[in-house]
């Protein structure tokens, strides 16, 4: 019984280190189901002790999460074969995101971005240019996707990455005034908030594909790849650009995730230095608040510097004031 606990508490590990999510579990006849999640599948893994030993069954639709599920309860991580190396397929798993890229050269630009659930504070997308032996280096630094880490430790390991990756990466941070002019103007051309994004992301990979030539790039999933593929500038149309779920499992988009979640608390600190008003992240507890004192100091027209205007929850404080 005990090693059936050690390996579940192995998994749930493993779970956590991947940035998966645990939604749930229970007891199984002579087992236990671990319910797994992500923003667009959902698996579970039954454990199992028998006279055999643990035994291991994945279940859920075919795709990218069983996949890791499997090779999570196998004890492997997910590996893809580096360019033509015809003396034995060297493992990569750094690279995840990739799988099936035969021509996969072994060099990508990874993009992630912070701040588009935050009420308050800018839109930040970042991107980070590595190699197999960068890859390898962010690795043993122990780059994980931001949301794992706490915001004192990403200030450490964003300048870690700056450090190791001069001229190989690229922070953009869109400022709140600037974000709802350029929201308004997608908006009136009837798009979203993802193409906006996108077209940020794009100018990113412009850039620094105009600095320095590369055929590949990965970005975490955020909308349809045919939203992504609109905003395209020429450069980034002649490189192979891929989507997946979880990016931040790569750890060139999970560097990236961490320069941006950096720019982001910085920018808020300013921010809220500037106006003296603390502006909390995210869209939960205090923001109402933060918005009501804002108001009373410096006038409703002026959310414009710290806020993202589209967000019900201005609204929603201004009702407050207009029922009071």
């Amino acid at each position: 019984m005990k090693k059936q606990e050690d390996e579940i508490r192995r998994i749930k590990d493993a779970l956590l280190a991947a940035g998966l999510t645990l939604s749930g579990e229970k007891p199984l006849p002579y087992g236990h189901q671990l319910l797994i999640s992500s923003s667009a599948e959902k698996a579970n893994i039954n454990v199992y002790a028998g006279k055999k030993g643990i035994s291991f069954v994945v279940g859920g639709a075919g795709g990218m999460l069983k996949e890791e599920l499997t090779a999570i309860c196998e004890g492997r991580q997910l590996s893809c074969t580096v360019g033509d190396n015809k003396g034995g397929a060297e493992p990569a798993w750094e690279a995840v995101g990739f799988e099936g890229c035969h021509d996969f050269d072994g060099s990508w630009i990874g993009c992630d971005e912070s701040g588009k659930g935050d009420v308050f504070g800018p839109l930040v997308t970042a991107a980070v240019r590595v190699d197999l032996d960068t890859a390898r280096q962010l690795t043993q630094m122990g780059i994980k996707d931001s949301k794992l880490l706490s915001d004192s430790k990403i200030a450490v390991l964003a300048g870690s990455i700056r450090e190791l990756c001069p001229h190989r990466y690229v922070e953009t941070a869109l400022l709140p005034a600037d974000y709802n002019a350029r929201y308004q103007e997608f908006r009136a051309r009837g798009l979203n908030l993802n193409h906006l994004l996108a077209a940020a992301h794009a100018e990113n990979l412009e850039g620094m594909l105009a600095a320095e030539p590369c055929r590949f790039a990965l970005i975490d999933q955020f909308a349809a790849d045919t939203v992504l593929s609109s905003c395209l500038q020429p450069l980034g149309r002649t490189i192979t650009v891929r989507q997946i779920v979880r990016g931040e499992r790569n750890v060139a988009v999970a560097a990236a995730s961490i320069l941006a979640r950096d720019r982001f608390v910085t920018t808020m600190a300013e921010l809220s230095a500037r106006f003296a008003v603390r502006l909390p992240k995210g869209a939960g507890a205090g923001v109402k608040a933060a918005i009501r004192e804002f108001v009373a100091l410096y006038g409703r027209d002026h959310l414009k510097h710290v806020g993202k205007l589209h967000f019900k929850t201005f609204d929603d404080a201004a009702a407050m004031d207009e029922s009071e």
